[in-house]
């Protein structure tokens, strides 16, 4: 499941317009009235409500394009208007995915 299909923004999304797609999203469709896409909605915006769960999307997403999580490393730098470097954090994460594979 692409969670920017489910919310209906594109990957360049700030946070602010994550959460008003979200919000509208929710309006549209209450968990009283249709629980599946409510659900659908609440487990897209937790993959990307922050700058931090997009990365982490980005990077270790089993349905990425990349193959391996160095090319998704690759991939999300080549969409980034200014490279930037990875918080330690997410350094950590990545670097242990990758001595798994």
């Amino acid at each position: 499941m692409n969670p920017y299909l489910t919310l209906g923004v594109p990957p360049s999304t700030e946070d602010a317009q994550i959460r008003q797609a979200y919000l509208q999203g929710i309006r549209a469709h209450p968990p009283e009235g249709d629980p599946v896409r409510f659900q659908a909605l609440t487990d897209a915006y937790q993959k990307v409500a922050t700058r931090e769960a997009r990365l982490e999307h980005f990077l270790f997403d089993t349905s990425s394009e990349a193959n391996t999580p160095l090319g998704a490393l690759a991939a999300y730098c080549k969409q980034l208007p200014s490279p930037e470097p990875l918080k330690p954090d997410a350094l950590k994460t990545f670097l242990r995915e990758c001595s798994k594979t």
